[in-house]
């Protein structure tokens, strides 16, 4: 996971097997426009549709979360 700054757009999650859920301080930045999944297992893809919801309620409709390759462990 890269680190995100509150100014940040963009969020890249690959190949993060340790990681059990992203933080959910991630949906409060307002101008965050892209989630990326790659490769994650299905409780990061949770975690991120719960921040998606989180920013569709608060005005963000422009989030993508675009996820490929997500198993389950």
């Amino acid at each position: 996971m890269r680190p995100t700054s509150p100014d940040s757009r963009h969020l890249y999650i690959y190949a993060c097997t340790s990681l059990k859920e992203i933080p959910s301080g991630i949906g409060e930045i307002s101008t965050l426009h892209l989630i990326e999944l790659i490769s994650c297992v299905e409780a990061i893809v949770a975690s991120a549709r719960r921040i998606e919801e989180e920013q569709y309620e608060n005005g963000n409709y422009d989030l993508k979360l675009p996820i490929a390759n997500t198993f389950n462990w």
